[in-house]
């Protein structure tokens, strides 16, 4: 299911192939929606089902953790594998320690 708000059209959303299955944020009767890649809801349809009693946050505010973890072991492994090449650290070493 696709929401956009009420004061929307299909048009102003811009995605025509899923214009059947998008409904307003106020028609949606979840109690909580998990949203991946902020794909699935226009901002004013979430803001507008929010204001309904729906619970919902933007990808990015669940997805915060993951990315920063990610993030530190990407470096992480940037590092070791200096250390690698440096002839400091062997592979095996390296892998023990990811």
């Amino acid at each position: 299911t696709y929401v956009k708000s009420s004061t929307e059209t299909h048009t102003d959303v811009g995605d025509r192939a899923n214009d059947m299955l998008r409904i307003d944020g106020r028609d949606l009767r979840a109690k909580v929606v998990g949203e991946g890649g902020n794909l699935g809801m226009t901002q004013l349809g979430r803001i507008e089902y929010a204001l309904t009693g729906g619970r919902v946050n933007t990808d990015f505010v669940d997805n915060v953790g993951g990315v920063d973890c990610s993030d530190n072991e990407v470096n992480i492994k940037i590092f070791l594998n200096g250390l690698v090449s440096n002839g400091d650290l062997t592979v095996k070493q390296r892998n023990q320690i990811l």
